[in-house]
């Protein structure tokens, strides 16, 4: 069904103090915010705000709902009582006022307004003069006037990624020589040692920054943290994806016959086929060890997952383990939430 958002709106939706909530009116450009989401959460995160991207909020809040995105915005915007012509953001001051930051139009900002975010990242001060930082030196006004850089500069087109971009932070090529020379060192003292090299490559990777992942009423396979990225699988293999999440310390593929029942509840949930015969013969099939089965819905797990994104984050969410052994899915279920009741 489609949800009334301006019921829901009047109903649930708050300003709360220190967001900047993204909107954008009926007439504004063409722009692909959802892609950049992280940049602006880390944006925001250093000026001590949350930032607030709507159809994330409701995907993940009702995500067996489905909502007109232009009428979230608009409920929104009518909500806030501003006037907004374009895309931005509205942020809520400590004192919960409202005001909306343009930055689709031109939108004067002074030099430590730009700086002031990247502050904490760079570990700079607005003392230009005593860092390696490239900027123009002078910018010209609507009237043609020059600026210096202790005057208001105005800033066409600006977004937070624009003003990130018109500054060039140089790393000092001596410092990387001297940082790469302390690494080689390192990693040829951990050999000499006796670390292994799947060990070291570890190390150096770090660990990979991994999603919730939430399986709604309905079974679809959310991740929540990577932008709502859905993964899909056919039946059989969403079934059996199931039920290995189901039992965190897995299930050996010569044991899978027991859980017969249990796989059959599942695929008759997530299958398409109104036969009953036919459920029953593709569960029979996927735990029968003569047949190959198994073998090849593990596979399209596998793929639906490795065709969004690498191996090494795969792995975390795939069905695996060695042979004989009994299977699983590596992923922390304390990021799992599992809505489904069968």
């Amino acid at each position: 069904m489609l949800c009334n958002i301006n019921m829901l709106i009047m109903e649930g939706f708050k300003f709360i103090p220190n967001d900047a909530i993204y909107v954008e009116s009926a007439c504004a450009s063409e722009y692909v915010v959802d892609r950049r989401l992280d940049f602006y959460r880390d944006i925001f995160e250093h000026r001590n705000m949350r930032f607030v991207y709507l159809p994330e909020v409701m995907r993940y809040a009702m995500p067996n709902v489905e909502f007109d995105e232009r009428a979230l915005y608009d409920a929104v915007i009518k909500q806030s009582g501003l006037e907004i012509d374009g895309r931005g953001f509205i942020i809520v001051e400590e004192d919960g006022t409202l005001s909306f930051l343009d930055f689709n139009d031109s939108l004067e900002v002074t030099f430590d307004d730009i700086i002031e975010p990247f502050s904490d990242i760079f570990g700079f001060t607005n003392k230009v003069e005593e860092r390696n930082i490239c900027y123009p030196e002078k910018l010209k006004d609507d009237s043609g006037e020059e600026l210096s850089k202790s005057k208001r500069l105005r800033i066409a087109r600006p977004s937070f990624e624009s003003i990130c971009c018109s500054f060039v932070f140089s790393e000092p090529e001596d410092e990387i020589e001297e940082l790469t020379a302390q690494v080689a060192t390192a990693i040829e003292r951990l050999k000499q040692l006796g670390v292994d090299y799947a060990t070291i490559l570890n190390m150096v990777k770090g660990e990979p920054k991994l999603s919730r992942m939430v399986v709604t009423e309905m079974g679809r396979i959310i991740l929540p943290d990577y932008n709502e990225m859905e993964i899909e699988m056919r039946p059989t293999a969403k079934a059996l994806y199931l039920l290995y999440l189901k039992h965190a310390d897995g299930i050996a593929f010569k044991d899978l016959p027991d859980y017969k029942n249990e796989l059959m509840k599942i695929y008759t949930k997530v299958s398409n086929l109104s036969d009953g015969d036919a459920q029953r013969e593709a569960v029979e099939a996927l735990v029968n060890p003569l047949q190959n089965t198994i073998n090849v819905a593990c596979s399209r797990v596998k793929e639906a997952f490795v065709s969004r994104f690498n191996n090494d984050l795969a792995d975390y969410y795939v069905i695996s383990g060695k042979r004989g052994e009994a299977k699983k899915i590596k992923l922390n279920r304390g990021l799992v939430d599992l809505r489904c009741t069968w």
